[in-house]
């Protein structure tokens, strides 16, 4: 007999957190892990249904990246808010155009222009709460937020990350309520010599689908590291204003070209890395899917 994730989910409830308090976090963690098999499996039946979210994009000079994100998913996400940021005193690298030519293609999706100068992420401004509140990451996010309509699902979205549309789909049909939330994986890959090799891998990440309901963001200063070498980060985080469910985490969906980005170089041995052909073949297989392969097409689209 199979075991549903929402009768895991209920044996959950009765199991005390004190008794193996480890294994019970690991099975916590995943009730709702969903396997490459498990999607392939559910995407075959002819009852399932899919909610259709508003994308949430934000901006700032990356337009290397930029339009082959946005051509990967214009065929399952069909509204959203795309912003860009730049000031009078700045100069846009030209993904201000390139926003404005695709949501004129494609009429769901609105174009926003956020005027403020923000400051960048472990910028020291953060540190001495020196900021006024539209100059912050945080500032940035709520104000995009604002441009979405309450009560929708929304997914966030990073446009140097390129998304496989077949995979992503699957993960609209898994919400059964608004407080239920997607947290996705990503794949974080370097191109060399026409090659696109592999660094790392994060599951879960910061990606999300999440009912827009009483939705936040603030800025978090954190310190991580030992107690005499700790590392001060300041970021902004998503607040979620109600309680919600257990997350699902979807199997691997996109490829992050985070060192296309300007300033952001790799600090790996590239010879050492494997391409991502030879990381898919020895890959584990409910992890991931070689259709990520698919996803090479749209670096023919970085500008």
């Amino acid at each position: 007999m199979t075991i549903t994730r929402r009768q895991k989910e209920r044996f959950l409830h009765l199991w005390p957190k004190i008794l193996l308090p480890k294994t019970r976090e690991n099975f916590r963690n995943n009730i709702y892990r969903i396997t490459v098999k498990e999607r392939k499996e559910e995407m075959a039946q002819n009852n399932i249904n899919f909610i259709d979210p508003w994308a949430f994009i934000r901006v700032k000079n990356e337009r290397k990246t930029l339009l082959a994100s946005l051509n990967s998913i214009r065929s399952i996400i069909h509204k959203g808010v795309i912003a860009y940021n730049y000031t009078e005193d700045e100069i846009s690298d030209g993904s201000d155009r390139i926003v404005e030519e695709f949501c004129k293609d494609n009429p769901g999706f609105i174009p926003f222009r956020y005027p403020y100068h923000v400051e960048p992420v472990n910028s020291p401004k953060y540190f001495n709460k020196s900021l006024q509140e539209e100059n912050t990451l945080a500032g940035y996010y709520n104000a995009v937020l604002s441009k979405i309509p309450k009560n929708v699902w929304l997914l966030k979205i990073d446009v140097d990350q390129i998304y496989c549309p077949e995979i992503l789909k699957h993960s609209f049909s898994l919400p059964q309520s608004p407080k239920d939330i997607v947290i996705y994986s990503r794949l974080n890959v370097i191109r060399v010599n026409n090659e696109v090799k592999v660094c790392s891998y994060i599951r879960p990440g910061d990606h999300w689908l999440v009912y827009n309901d009483n939705l936040k963001f603030i800025n978090v200063i954190k310190k991580e590291g030992a107690f005499l070498n700790k590392k001060v980060l300041a970021f902004e985080q998503l607040k979620l204003g109600t309680k919600h469910n257990i997350p699902f985490y979807p199997e691997c969906s996109t490829l992050h070209f985070q060192y296309e980005k300007i300033g952001r170089y790799c600090k790996d041995n590239i010879s050492n890395l494997k391409t991502l052909h030879d990381f898919l073949d020895s890959a584990p297989p409910d992890e991931f899917s070689d259709e990520l392969l698919s996803l090479l097409k749209y670096i023919k689209f970085f500008n």
